[in-house]
């Protein structure tokens, strides 16, 4: 009914300028204030409706881009990460962790769809 979408639409991912550059930011602030990594904004995407599509890079000690991937699966959203990347280099890891932002209130996401055949 007309009523159930309006009340499920305040949960959903608005893509709103504002929106989206909240999101890249709280993104980024999982990095040096929070974790101690550089966590930067590398591509994003919002050709789907209700959902944003990141690409983040990642660099700091093991410890650090754990933690920054620890705190994104925690993020107050429901977000997907689709994809995590990780290697060491001189003694420091760098990395990108790929993500899908569905909501903005911590709605459950649908199932990732099975995998082709």
């Amino acid at each position: 009914t007309e009523s159930d979408r309006s009340a499920l639409a305040k949960f959903l991912f608005k893509q709103t300028d504002e929106d989206q550059i909240r999101f890249i930011s709280s993104m980024e602030r999982l990095g040096t204030s929070t974790s101690g990594a550089i966590v930067e904004t590398m591509s994003l995407d919002n050709s789907k409706p209700t959902v944003l599509s990141g690409e983040f890079s990642v660099k700091g000690s093991w410890p650090q881009i754990f933690h920054v991937l620890r705190l994104v699966e925690e993020y107050p959203a429901r977000i997907m990460v689709t994809r995590f990347d990780a290697k060491e280099s001189d003694k420091a890891w760098s990395g990108t962790i790929k993500l899908d932002l569905l909501s903005v209130k911590g709605v459950p996401a649908p199932p990732p769809p099975p995998p082709k055949k």
